[in-house]
């Protein structure tokens, strides 16, 4: 498998899309038993995989949100973290794509910012499962390992963001994507305290390799933030377009929904790419035909080093 260090700042990369919501179509309880369908029904994961990458994309992110401890013991799984993360890898590494993310998000515990016992129980909980997923990651006689780096994503606090990436850090220097979520103001909570610019400097300082977001925003608030982000580091960006399901979309205004057909997609990938975005994701709950616009319209493209703060046509009109 190859680097995607290496890949950094030449590039454009799309990830895959989280299988959730093609799982959920299934009948599959996904807030239950997403982490476990890798043991249990590989097959099931394979398959969606599969479909996930039909465009060539070339990032795979795992289905291992909840493979902290904290989150593995709310279904009594606690002591079968290794065996998920071994079944985790296997699925992945059968549809061979040319990188794997392990994914990760918030362990679900308190957390009081003010305590350094609170803050070591955070960070704890992912120096735990990146133990276990480095003991897996071998070489083998081709030099290749067994997946890229991390993606913590699904943040939405500036402490809990720096916990996690504390915690990866002390045991590794394996890339580390961090992502944030944010609204199209760039707050990463109703409080609105936090902004994208706190968690981009947190994100640096703690030693992230490529620093983002994800949202719910239309494409030309998406770009905005972006534009933020560059101006505040030089560090690879990150965007992950967040897609509503027909469900959840009934019934709201057009202006609700930016990204109402994979279609919508191209545009928003054009102008994230011009605002200096290297990896793009589509996420929430879109369909891999998603993934797959997205991955068509970056394919053999380079990043643009230097973003433009010009109005780009269509989106700053």
């Amino acid at each position: 498998m190859a680097d995607i260090a290496r890949r950094m700042n030449l590039d454009m990369l799309t990830l895959t899309g989280p299988i959730e919501p093609g799982l959920a179509a299934q009948g599959i309880d996904v807030k239950r038993d997403t982490e476990f369908m890798s043991l249990v029904e590989p097959d099931t994961v394979h398959d969606a995989y599969v479909l996930q990458m039909a465009a060539g994309t070339p990032v795979l992110v795992t289905a291992t949100r909840g493979l902290t401890p904290a989150m593995l013991a709310r279904h009594g799984f606690e002591d079968r973290l290794e065996d998920l993360a071994v079944a985790a890898l296997t699925v992945a590494r059968s549809v061979e794509p040319q990188h794997i993310l392990v994914e990760l998000w918030p362990c679900g515990l308190p957390l009081d910012p003010s305590s350094e016992a609170s803050m070591k129980e955070h960070r704890d909980q992912y120096a735990r499962v990146t133990r276990v997923f480095e003991a897996l990651n071998t070489v083998n006689e081709t030099g290749a390992t067994a997946f890229d780096g991390y993606l913590l994503g699904g943040f939405g606090s500036v402490a809990s963001l720096k916990a996690a990436i504390a915690g990866v850090r002390k045991v590794t220097d394996r890339p580390v994507f961090a992502s944030v979520t944010v609204d199209g103001e760039g707050f990463l909570n109703p409080k609105k305290q936090e902004r994208i610019e706190d968690a981009t400097a947190a994100a640096v300082e703690f030693g992230a390799d490529v620093v983002g977001f994800a949202t719910f925003a239309a494409p030309e608030a998406a770009v905005a933030l972006a534009r933020r982000i560059a101006a505040d580091s030089d560090v690879p960006m990150m965007a992950s377009l967040a897609v509503k399901s027909a469900g959840k979309r009934r019934g709201r205004a057009l202006y609700e929904d930016p990204y109402a057909t994979p279609e919508t997609m191209l545009s928003a990938a054009a102008a994230l790419r011009e605002a200096g975005v290297q990896f793009l994701r589509a996420t929430a709950d879109a369909s891999p035909a998603y993934t797959a616009v997205l991955a068509a319209a970056t394919a053999g493209l380079d990043v643009i080093r230097r973003p433009s703060t010009a109005p780009i046509p269509g989106l700053d009109d």
